[in-house]
């Protein structure tokens, strides 16, 4: 579908930024971090478009299907909770209960993403589900809960929730990273890291973060 601006949504929130609400079927949906959604609730359907960002979804008994549709696809709830998040080229989906039924422009028939499972999908062909982190929808208790994560990638999961920017050098990017942060205070994360790791932050403002070698 075609994106509108996402200061047009309906709903959205700002960067490190998290809300939940109640929508009128009784759905419960929670936007993450700078997020961005459209909801439309139709005779025929239940629609929420997303703009930008992640939702988590607890769907409602209702008659109506309940579909969630990105820029890459479309993504109906069977009796579920799920969350979906839209990268950059690509769809996440993680399914937390029951099923969801995945469809795409290029594939014809629906597929079927069961609880514990993950579907990463772009315009081609859907892929195959993989397993879930079970930890991925924990932002909704505003923590990241990580295993073995490289330390590029876990900062650039904080950046998501952080005015400006973290850099990373590329000497401790390697660096493997376990436990949790959180995501209300980066500074406390960012703290919590060089107690873990062996780097110290730089930082020439708020909004000019650089990780480095200690020493």
């Amino acid at each position: 579908y075609r994106q509108s601006p996402v200061w047009l949504a309906d709903l959205r929130t700002g960067t490190g930024e998290r809300r939940s609400l109640t929508l009128e079927d009784g759905t419960r949906l929670t936007l993450n971090t700078a997020s961005a959604v459209d909801v439309r609730f139709e005779p025929a359907q239940r629609l929420v478009l997303l703009r930008a960002g992640e939702i988590f979804v607890e769907t409602a008994r209702d008659a109506r299907p309940f579909r969630v549709r990105s820029a890459h696809g479309e993504m109906q709830a069977l009796g579920t909770r799920f969350g979906v998040r839209q990268h950059r080229g690509h769809t996440e989906l993680n399914v937390l209960e029951h099923a969801v039924a995945v469809r795409n422009a290029a594939t014809a028939d629906a597929l079927r993403v069961e609880a514990g499972m993950r579907l990463d999908f772009g315009d081609g062909p859907l892929p195959a589900p993989q397993p879930a982190d079970p930890n991925q929808a924990e932002w909704r208790n505003g923590r990241l809960v990580i295993d073995g994560w490289r330390l590029d990638r876990a900062l650039a999961e904080l950046q998501r929730y952080r005015p400006g920017f973290i850099d990373c050098a590329d000497e401790v990017a390697h660096l493997r990273l376990s436990g949790a942060f959180p995501l209300d205070d980066t500074d406390r994360a960012l703290a919590a890291i060089t107690t873990a790791l062996p780097v110290r932050i730089d930082s020439r403002t708020r909004f000019w973060t650089r990780v480095r070698p200690r020493g």
